[in-house]
């Protein structure tokens, strides 16, 4: 497999493991225990790898939010948890939920998904991608399932950093980039109906998505060309066992 089919076959296994233990039971009885609601854990969590920054700054990492929403997710609950503090609890809750979901896995298959990844992980470059950057400074995860799911993890905010700057290379709004790639995200993420603009408008945005899209493959194609074709299909096999025994995302 070249490395572009492989950027391209692995963008949404890993999108959706990667994002599987946002909402996972464990990470909501977490979220509870932290006297958070999910939705606050999720943002606090997520935007702890960056330190106890301004709002504004979370808005930039996430890109596909509106400002309403990381008021709503991030900087409300910064008052009652640090965020560095739930950057930790969030990482644990990550581990937890590997090792519920994949610690019956044949200890190859983990253990190839952890040897191949990193090395794909260590082919990116530092200082460009803030949330992969913040994953990456936060402490090893260790014992098989943990460290297998990290690189899954930290695969999907590398994609998630190319993706952005794809993203606004072919000019699109964040808002617009949001609807495009789901409309009910697109709600969830904070935006409204005069947030996008006109149907004539969503039109011609489409094809810059489809741009972005391709921007994006062909930057994480970089990163995958570390490894050998042989290597390229040994883990897209290797994820697609992990996409297939993990819990579903609730």
């Amino acid at each position: 497999m070249d490395a572009l089919s492989c950027a391209r076959e692995l963008a949404r296994p890993i999108g959706d493991l990667g994002s599987r233990f946002y909402f996972a039971p464990s990470t909501r009885a977490r979220a509870k225990e932290l006297g958070l609601r999910s939705v606050e854990y999720y943002g606090l969590g997520r935007a702890g790898v960056l330190g106890d920054v301004a709002p504004q700054e979370v808005l930039g990492a996430f890109a596909f939010f509106s400002p309403t929403a990381i008021e709503h997710i991030y900087a409300n609950a910064r008052a009652s948890l640090s965020p560095v503090t739930a950057a930790a609890h969030y990482l644990a809750s990550a581990e937890a939920y590997a090792t519920e979901s994949f610690a019956g896995l044949e200890a190859t298959v983990l253990t190839r998904v952890s040897e191949l990844g990193e090395r794909v992980l260590a082919a990116a470059p530092v200082g460009r991608y803030r949330l992969f950057d913040g994953y990456r400074a936060m402490r090893p995860s260790t014992g098989p399932a943990p460290r297998a799911y990290r690189v899954i993890v930290e695969l999907r905010e590398l994609r998630g950093g190319a993706h952005i700057d794809a993203v606004a290379e072919a000019g699109l709004s964040a808002a617009e980039a949001s609807y495009l790639e789901d409309p009910e995200n697109y709600a969830l993420h904070g935006f409204g109906p005069g947030d996008v603009g006109d149907a004539a408008r969503l039109v011609a945005a489409a094809p810059l998505r489809a741009l972005a899209e391709a921007a994006t493959d062909a930057t994480m194609a970089e990163y995958y060309a570390v490894l050998s074709g042989p290597e390229r299909d040994e883990f897209v096999a290797a994820v697609a066992v992990l996409a297939g025994a993990g819990h579903p995302r609730a």
